[in-house]
């Protein structure tokens, strides 16, 4: 018999030929990167115009629809007799904008950062934000605007129709997009004239990338997008285009917001369940959590079953009423109670020890239950929903 020997195999190196084709399939894979990787992201840009597009045409027609009910746009800015700010015309269209309950809840004639009200404006509303930005709410929580108005339509205290602008609708226009400098939605005061060139300074109308460019809504309803090398006659016809408007009327606000990242501020929706009043409408009845940007509760909107029991989600065992809401969290600072302020809900009230604002449906205190609660809260404020305070 005889023994096989044993073969050992011993590596070879590559060849020039195999290297070669390596470094041409990375150099292939390079390339065909450096070729998509700006297409793509113009493919992402050009999706948020269309979006930002898009919105500017939802405010567009929520507006003709308002001045199909009222023969005129809304006022841009209704002002106390001290010259407080009470709502806007961002506000006056959400009817034609949302299909929310959000218009019947807030008090109208109350100011819209009333205790009653600011609450209520701590809402992102998606159609008033240019997908190009991530900023979404300012440093209270209240949700922005992207698109201010034209002045010369949507000023303080008067209105103004189509008959008004007489150089014709699609000469004019009602509102565009800014480039920063924005401002809460529900704030009286949404409007900014147009400055030349387009998109250069900060709070101008231009877009996120300052490319000089910027999308208007036109009168006529149309949505244009306008550069900054437009022929400067056009532009000066847009920004001069009737009605004239005295300066008293279109003076621009001078506050500037304090903004935050849309990752700041959140919102918890709790869906109430197994309660007559929820069912017949269509489930109206919720309470909502507004969570600041460290994580902690801020405000929230409690909702209360009209039997007495307890209200649970609809989709667990958590109370949502106002005793699942001061055990949960104690933290709060704003409480929006949809339920009567009586000598046991102020027993459980008194646990809240950062409360600043209480606001109730209805105030049932005697005037001794009353005194115990401001001794042991003395720095909240107690309203109903008309606004009186106690």
């Amino acid at each position: 018999m005889s023994n096989d020997a044993s073969e050992t195999t011993t590596p070879t190196n590559k060849s020039p030929g195999s290297w070669i084709s390596i470094a041409v399939t990375v150099l292939c894979i390079a390339v065909l990167v450096s070729v998509l990787i700006p297409q793509i992201l113009e493919s992402r840009q050009q999706a948020r115009r269309i979006q930002s597009k898009n919105n500017l045409k939802q405010i567009g027609l929520a507006l003709h629809n308002y001045h199909d009910v009222y023969d005129s746009f809304p006022i841009g800015g209704t002002f106390a007799a001290d010259g407080t700010p009470i709502h806007g015309w961002c506000f006056r269209i959400h009817p034609y904008m949302e299909a929310s309950s959000l218009y019947s809840e807030v008090n109208h004639h109350l100011p819209w950062d009333h205790p009653v009200n600011e609450g209520l404006f701590r809402t992102k509303m998606p159609a008033w934000l240019n997908p190009e930005f991530d900023v979404s709410y300012d440093s209270q929580g209240r949700g922005l605007t992207h698109y201010p108005g034209n002045p010369a339509v949507l000023h303080r205290q008067n209105s103004v129709s189509k008959r008004d602008m007489t150089s014709g609708l699609e000469h004019s226009w009602l509102a565009g997009e800014i480039n920063g400098r924005f401002q809460p939605w529900g704030y009286p005061l949404n409007w900014r004239a147009i400055e030349l060139p387009l998109g250069t300074a900060l709070g101008n109308y231009g877009t996120a990338n300052d490319d000089g460019t910027a999308q208007f809504c036109l009168g006529d309803g149309a949505v244009r997008r306008f550069h900054s090398e437009t022929d400067q006659q056009i532009l000066q016809q847009l920004i001069n285009a009737p009605p004239k408007v005295a300066e008293e009327f279109t003076t621009p606000s001078k506050t500037i917001f304090e903004t935050q990242q849309n990752t700041a501020w959140t919102e918890q929706w709790l869906q109430a369940r197994d309660d007559p009043f929820n069912v017949q409408h269509k489930g109206g009845g919720r309470t909502t959590v507004l969570f600041d940007p460290h994580g902690h509760a801020y405000h929230a909107r409690v909702y209360s079953r009209e039997d007495g029991q307890p209200a649970l989600a609809a989709n667990s065992d958590q109370r949502i009423d106002l005793l699942g809401m001061i055990d949960e969290h104690p933290e709060l600072q704003v409480i929006d109670y949809a339920g009567i302020l009586d000598t046991e809900t102020a027993k459980q009230i008194v646990r809240l020890k950062d409360l600043r604002y209480l606001i109730v449906r209805k105030f049932s205190l005697d005037e001794k239950d009353h005194m115990a609660l401001k001794k042991t809260l003395p720095a909240v404020q107690i309203f109903d929903r008309d606004g009186t305070e106690y």
